[in-house]
């Protein structure tokens, strides 16, 4: 079985010095050390065989589920969400669609069969929204035939750098399937074999392959899973590579391979339409909602001809679905701040009418109220004068 890639283990194992005779008059010997046992920390921890049980450390990986003589369970790190957008999803019943091969490739009985000749390739051109995606996400069942020699299939951007790519190898009584070494992903544009990584698979399989490439990020990450477990069997996350596209996929022969078969294969991408931006108006509504119902003639004329402004061009803001956040900000501060600075207007004395005539018959100018006096009338013929303009204005009036 393959074994997943990249996965680590933290182990502290600690080992018994020799063995040695109880002294005289020594009822019972205990050893220094404890039992072997699983810790925390980062590193593979040896004991050395002394009777202090001094360790050193090594660094520790996981292979084949073990380290040392310890099963160990290690949780597979997850694979990168696919995107939101899908541009290819093929069944293959009636024909290749988006995986159209140049040549040596049909669809039959549901799957797509690719068998370019011995020493030989073919390839199919991915479309020009593909090509354009600066991150997508692939998956396809695949299987290989009993005895093919070598032969697999490669993902290469338009330039030519290698993205992804994997080989079988059957022939001889061999089982390996090889993945690109980390140093094919980041080298140029020859379009030679890669170097391998051997693992161990199984013909008689169909696995499920995966990859996802983040090419603003310069990584791809890759998993296989056996088909009828839906197990992961082999894994490796964010490799560098300098693939900048997902341009061509070739199907790829390089020394007497069988007929290899894909199914099921879905391509999504991540959008070239960029995140939607949401401006949050909830102060700019709430300061708007909380001075709508002021009244201009309770304050002064200036003070109300800034705020009127204000408040007018913060619904104005409002209502544009254009407008950015700092405009939104800007008005919510505008109109508080035109709020802030209102002036009530002061309270006005009322003026005096014929009324005032019984105020006392005596207008000297001592007997004038200040009430008369602010507004002006503090003479007595002022107050003569206007009880006689009133006094004909009523009598008009009453006719």
């Amino acid at each position: 079985m393959m074994t997943a890639k990249n996965v680590s283990v933290s182990v502290n194992v600690i080992r018994h010095p020799p063995f040695r005779q109880k002294p005289p008059g020594e009822k019972t010997f205990k050893s220094p050390c404890p039992e072997p046992r699983l810790v925390p920390g980062n590193k593979l921890r040896t004991g050395k065989e002394s009777a202090a049980c001094v360790s050193d450390t090594a660094p520790a990986a996981l292979a084949g589920g073990k380290v040392n003589i310890l099963d160990i369970a290690v949780p597979m790190p997850a694979m990168p969400d696919a995107y939101s957008d899908i541009l290819i999803s093929e069944a293959f019943d009636e024909n290749a669609g988006a995986l159209s091969f140049n040549t040596k490739a049909a669809v039959a009985d549901g799957h797509l069969a690719l068998s370019p000749g011995n020493a030989a390739s073919s390839y199919a051109d991915f479309a020009a929204e593909v090509q354009s995606r600066t991150a997508v996400d692939f998956s396809f069942d695949f299987q290989y035939q009993n005895g093919t020699n070598k032969g697999g299939f490669q993902f290469r951007d338009s330039d030519g750098h290698l993205l992804f790519a994997m080989c079988v190898k059957t022939a001889d009584g061999g089982n390996t399937m090889r993945t690109p070494a980390a140093e094919s992903l980041i080298g140029g544009t020859q379009m030679s074999e890669p170097k391998w990584v051997d693992h161990t698979a199984d013909y008689n399989k169909t696995y499920v392959v995966r990859v996802h490439a983040d090419f603003e990020a310069g990584t791809v990450s890759y998993q296989l899973k056996d088909k009828a477990t839906d197990k992961v069997v082999l894994q490796e996350l964010n490799i560098p590579t300098n693939a900048t596209n997902l341009a061509r996929m070739y199907s790829s022969n390089w020394y007497q391979a069988k007929t290899q078969y894909l199914d099921n294969f879905v391509l999504t991408a991540r959008s070239n339409e960029p995140e939607p931006i949401v401006v949050d108006k909830t102060a700019l509504q709430k300061a708007i909602d909380a001075n709508t119902d002021k009244v201009e003639t309770d304050y002064t004329a200036d003070t109300w001809a800034d705020f009127a402004k204000a408040l007018a061009e913060a619904k104005t803001v409002f209502a544009d679905d254009a407008a950015t956040q700092d405009d939104v900000d800007a008005a919510a501060k505008a109109l508080t701040d035109a709020a802030a600075s209102l002036k009530v207007k002061p309270t006005e004395e009322p003026k005096p009418t014929v009324e005032t005539k019984v105020v006392t018959d005596d207008l000297s100018d001592n007997n004038i109220p200040d009430s008369l006096k602010k507004v002006g009338y503090n003479t007595k013929e002022k107050i003569t004068e206007k009880l006689r303009t009133e006094n004909a204005q009523m009598a008009e009036s009453q006719g």
